[in-house]
C-alpha cells in the first residue's frame, strides 16, 4: 500500500534525524535537543502526527494497521523515548 510506503520512507528520515539529535548530547542542552526533536516532527508533519496516524487506521486493513503501528513505534515513539 502506497500510504505505508510513504510513512516508512518519511519515518526512516525522522528516525535518522532524531537519533542524530539524541547522540549529540554533548553539543546541546536537553532543552535545545527537545526543541530540535520537535522541529524535526513539525517540519515533516505540520499537523499533529498522532492524529494523522490514528485517523488513517479507519482506512486500513488489519494487517496494514499492524504494520503502521510497528512503523510508528520504531520510527517515532522509540527515538523520542530514547531522549527521556
Amino acid at each position: 500500500m502506497i500510504y505505508l510506503q510513504v510513512i516508512q520512507t518519511v519515518g526512516a528520515g525522522i528516525k535518522t534525524r532524531i537519533d542524530a539529535i539524541n547522540q549529540s548530547s554533548q553539543a546541546a542542552t536537553a532543552t535545545q535537543r527537545l526543541v530540535q526533536i520537535t522541529q524535526v516532527l513539525t517540519d515533516a508533519h505540520p499537523r499533529d502526527i498522532f492524529t494523522v496516524i490514528h485517523s488513517s487506521f479507519a482506512d486500513l486493513k488489519p494487517e496494514n494497521m499492524k504494520q503502521l503501528g510497528m512503523l510508528f513505534q520504531m520510527d517515532y515513539i522509540t527515538p523520542i523515548e530514547t531522549f527521556f
